[in-house]
């Protein structure tokens, strides 16, 4: 039985790390529009309600694409990674 390498283990941490990261952004951002109202729009909202509104959205999409694009990134990365592996493995 082989030893794995250090470098390995390094780098599938790594990986995970960015996969958790990019699910707890994407909670974050989730969270983050449903507390600061933007899930359920105002009825009638004067133009400085409107242009909160418009930045706590933007804050919630922004935290809710990059944590998709972290963790669909490190998803294909391990897959990727593993999929190298079991081609080229002795």
């Amino acid at each position: 039985m082989r030893e794995k390498s250090s470098t390995h283990s390094t780098w599938r941490d790594f990986c995970w790390a960015v996969f958790l990261a990019g699910g707890f952004f994407f909670v974050i951002g989730f969270v983050y529009g449903v507390l600061s109202g933007v899930a359920v729009p105002l009825q009638d909202p004067t133009p400085a309600e409107r242009a909160l509104e418009k930045f706590h959205l933007q804050i919630s999409q922004w935290l809710v694409v990059a944590g998709a694009c972290l963790s669909v990134g490190g998803f294909f990365i391990i897959l990727g990674k593993e999929i190298i592996r079991q081609l080229f493995r002795d």
